[in-house]
């Protein structure tokens, strides 16, 4: 019960900052998204409303996920190095240009599943085997990728 009283502390302390307060991430020189910044204030607020308290502990894990940094960020094309997954896994992509394309590929070079997004924004694959992976990249912009542990 301790560690699910600290961990809400940590995520109340979160929160806060999201929320503006002094000395958050708000007041850093380099401002998030507004969106995505009106988007996570909403989510923080939707898990904090959940009166279970496990239940409200899992809203909050799943949360910080959005918070980790990307695993692979760039501009325009790429090729990754390969990287191992030891569980089915949830490969989040986000694009910040019109057109991206992406192909995961296994260890052997064979694609495994093409992926895209038209007109910017953020989607996700499920990677459904352990192994060795790599992908390759075509974007118009920026992109960001993660990949998060799949439930």
């Amino acid at each position: 019960m301790p560690q699910v009283l600290f961990r809400a502390w940590i995520v109340s302390l979160i929160a806060a900052m999201l929320a503006g307060a002094p000395g958050s991430v708000g007041a850093q020189d380099e401002k998030p998204d507004e969106k995505s910044f009106e988007s996570l204030r909403r989510a923080f607020t939707a898990c904090r409303d959940i009166a279970d308290v496990d239940e409200r502990v899992r809203c909050y894990d799943q949360l910080q996920i959005q918070l980790e940094p990307p695993r692979f960020e760039g501009r325009l094309s790429s090729v990754t190095p390969l990287f191992s997954i030891e569980a089915p896994s949830w490969l989040r992509y986000r694009s910040d240009g019109p057109v991206f394309v992406m192909a995961l590929k296994n260890e052997h070079g064979e694609i495994v599943q093409n992926l895209h997004l038209g007109g910017g924004g953020e989607a996700r694959y499920r990677i459904a085997k352990a192994g060795r992976y790599s992908l390759q990249i075509s974007g118009t912009d920026g992109w960001r990728i993660w990949i998060d542990p799949a439930p």
